[in-house]
């Protein structure tokens, strides 16, 4: 009975110490792709070199994209669980008056997460009169409509909560405290048969 105890005793043991936290689901350290199109007929204004983005970007501190349009910069920021997207007017310019800006945002996929998908996008601010926006399991649309200056250098911002689910993932540990506990209840099954 003394092994059935230091057993138990074992299994307590890894259970209060050897349990690590549970990772929360993140996209810091994901790469992401970016497509940025303006005007009428969705002429993608960055690749026809009147200013450049890249097409990909890993997730971190910063601007995942940053580029120069006709008009103004524009920028994407994520976050771990966030985004904001923005445009400063580069002196008095209307934007996108002939037509609509599109922002793609492809593969979103969560790290230490990999079957997380987009559940949600809620608006937290915008500065824009005209954005629409939609999501995909693993993409984000936005659409900003004509955005006519107050005054020069304007800045405009929208921000975004991303919601997404997750399966969850057991821990290598709980696993292991799972095939212990089952050791266990065999040893205690196979001691009292023998009584």
């Amino acid at each position: 009975m003394g092994t059935m105890k230091s057993v138990i005793v074992s299994i307590i043991a890894l259970g209060v110490f050897a349990i690590p936290l549970q990772t929360s689901a993140t996209l810091i350290g994901d790469e992401v792709s970016g497509v940025f199109n303006v005007g009428p007929d969705a002429t993608n204004y960055f690749d026809a070199g009147l200013g450049s983005l890249p097409v990909a970007a890993t997730v971190g501190v910063g601007n995942e994209f940053f580029g120069d349009l006709l008009f103004g910069d524009v920028y994407v920021d994520l976050g771990a669980n966030t985004l904001s997207f923005g445009v400063q007017n580069q002196g008095s310019y209307n934007l996108t008056p002939t037509g609509r800006m599109e922002v793609w945002l492809e593969g979103l996929d969560w790290v230490g997460h990999p079957g997380g998908y987009i559940t949600g996008l809620n608006l937290i601010s915008s500065d824009f009169t005209d954005l629409t926006y939609d999501f995909t399991d693993h993409g984000i649309h936005l659409s900003i409509g004509d955005q006519r200056y107050t005054s020069p250098d304007e800045l405009w911002i929208a921000n975004f909560s991303i919601v997404t689910d997750h399966a969850p993932i057991p821990e290598p540990t709980t696993v292991a405290l799972l095939g212990l506990g089952l050791i266990g209840m065999v040893a205690r099954h196979r001691v009292a048969n023998r009584a």
